[in-house]
């Protein structure tokens, strides 16, 4: 009840509101059900957290450590490396061709080279002995033996018989000089021949061994990966096998922390159905400036706004007057925190453009068949946030209330725009 004066005066307004008893009832039984939910002792978990080392994980690591520790393949690899060195440091033969020099020619000469030269010499002085005679006894069938013309005729006999010598001496040296270059040139090529055949030899065998090198180190460094593939496979597997006992320990935590919350997410169940559970019961006294007419216009419109957030239900029809003295009572500034400004304008043009339709509850939810008319809790929550189920009626009043400012600031500016 309230009293006061009419005109511009001041008075007091008491307004008593009464919760109704399945509300008072719901909010006792959540109460009760948070101190059994908070009086739970700590249950740990006895489960296995973190899955162990596994069988295949410990062979797998031994089998790595002994390949490493025996140095499988290490052996071929020094081998190879060693070879490789040697190879490498390998020096070919040195091939060069024989001088030739007189010395060296002189072996090729033929022995039998003088006695040729003296008994051809010799056949040359007895052919001139003879053509000596024959002139002799042919000055002496013309009568002229031992005269001028036996003089000139043994002399050309002479001269010719030393120039042959000499041509025929010469041409026998030169033949068996030639006869030693061709000997020597022949041996020369057949060293040379040799010199470079070897030479290839020893160029080939270094490059087989260098071959042979890279291919043992090749296939020691092979063989030592093929040892640790072996042990990392088997570890692989292993690891593939405590994941699955970790998935399996990670799920049966999941479990227990879902039956441990079990109660706590009863509890939110009723709480977020009940809403914000309000005062028991009480009473508000309110300074009143205006005159009567003016504070029953207010209080029409506050229990107007609550009303509209239950539309037409039997079930929450004659909660409006009530409720709005309670949203009164819960919108004190001193009890709020975390206060920031809003767009008025913008939250109008969301709700504009948020879906309004008429609907009826479900049959089975036993909050009445009436029809209603309003927004869904899912485009609420996307505008304004929310769990997507349920719309609070706090946020439900905020929003209306920051719409019809937004809405009365674009009239307003209308109204200006108007004017001028």
């Amino acid at each position: 009840m309230g009293k006061g004066g009419g005109g511009g005066g001041s008075s007091t307004q008491t307004v008593k509101y009464d919760i109704p008893q399945w509300m008072e009832d719901a909010g006792q039984s959540n109460y009760q059900q948070a101190q059994q939910v908070a009086g739970l002792p700590y249950q740990p978990y006895s489960g296995q957290g973190v899955a162990p080392m596994n069988g295949s994980q410990n062979l797998g690591i031994g089998m790595v450590q002994q390949a490493a520790q025996n140095n499988y393949g290490g052996q071929a690899i020094r081998q190879g490396i060693q070879g490789a060195g040697a190879g490498m440091a390998y020096q070919p033969q040195q091939v060069s061709a024989q001088s030739q020099t007189p010395d060296a020619l002189a072996g090729y000469m033929s022995p039998y080279t003088k006695d040729v030269t003296d008994a051809t010499m010799s056949e040359l002085d007895r052919q001139r002995q003879i053509q000596l005679q024959n002139n002799g006894g042919a000055a002496t069938n013309a009568g002229a033996f031992g005269g001028a013309r036996q003089g000139v005729m043994d002399a050309e006999t002479n001269r010719n018989a030393q120039q042959v010598q000499a041509q025929t001496l010469a041409s026998l040296n030169n033949s068996a000089y030639s006869n030693a270059q061709n000997q020597f040139n022949n041996d020369a090529n057949r060293n040379l021949t040799a010199q470079q055949s070897n030479q290839a030899a020893g160029l080939s065998g270094a490059g087989l061994n260098l071959q042979g090198a890279g291919l043992l180190g090749t296939l020691g460094a092979g063989y030592q990966q093929n040892e640790l593939n072996n042990g990392n496979a088997v570890l692989q597997t292993g690891n593939q096998q405590q994941q699955q006992a970790q998935n399996q320990n990670n799920w049966d935590y999941q479990q227990f922390q879902d039956q441990r919350g079990y109660p706590q997410q009863q509890l939110g169940i009723l709480e977020q159905a009940l809403g914000m559970t309000p005062n028991m019961g009480g009473s508000t006294t309110t300074p009143m400036y205006q005159n009567s007419g003016s504070s029953a216009l207010g209080g029409a419109l506050g229990g107007g706004l609550v009303t509209s957030m239950f539309t037409n239900n039997g079930m929450y029809q004659g909660l409006g007057a009530g409720l709005g003295g309670l949203m009164g009572y819960f919108s004190d500034e001193d009890l709020k925190t975390d206060k920031a400004p809003v767009d008025t304008e913008a939250i109008a043009d969301k709700v504009r453009d948020t879906r309004m339709d008429s609907w009826r509850y479900k049959p089975n939810l036993g909050i009445g068949g009436g029809k209603h008319v309003g927004m869904y809790a899912q485009d609420f929550a996307k505008n304004f946030g929310g769990d997507g189920h349920m719309i609070p009626y706090m946020d439900a009043i905020g929003v209306n209330m920051a719409a019809t400012k937004g809405l009365a600031q674009k009239l307003q500016r209308l109204e200006r725009q108007v004017s001028k």
